[in-house]
């Protein structure tokens, strides 16, 4: 016999969702690409967190999912930079700039698409976070 209200199971519901928008966002940040049924699962999780969440998802998509996947390409670049003798920072910048315009922002575009961001754009948003954590904030920057 379950004893969780309406409204517990429509928490527990909601919170399912997100778990499930962070793990596949962080999965593009980290694999460069979803499969199509991914992207659409993803939309309609999108669709159901936010429209319970309107509110607060600018602000969760900023500090959330942005810093994770920014996390990630960080990672990423210095990961690139360590395995060379001589790095080439802006050879490995810009590849990674171009993985990212090629495959993740048309990709948050496509998930994030029909969702009202507060009159910001998804894409200008995630541009300017690649901006200040990965290509000001990046600790490669300390190193070489």
């Amino acid at each position: 016999m379950s004893f969780m209200s309406h409204q517990d199971s429509l928490y527990s519901k909601e919170d399912n969702n997100w778990s499930f928008i962070k793990k596949k966002v962080h999965q593009l940040f980290k694999d460069r690409k979803l499969k199509d049924l991914q992207l659409q699962q993803v939309h309609q999780a999108l669709m159901l967190f936010v429209g319970h969440n309107s509110y607060n998802f600018p602000m969760e998509y900023k500090r959330t999912l942005m810093k994770d996947g920014m996390a990630s390409l960080r990672q990423s670049l210095n990961e690139d930079l360590s395995r060379s003798a001589r790095p080439d920072i802006l050879r490995s910048l810009g590849e990674l700039w171009s993985e990212f315009m090629r495959e993740i922002v048309p990709n948050l575009q496509l998930m994030f698409a029909n969702i009202d961001y507060l009159g910001d754009s998804v894409e200008r948003t995630t541009l300017r976070h690649f901006r200040d954590e990965v290509v000001f904030l990046n600790s490669f920057m300390a190193k070489w």
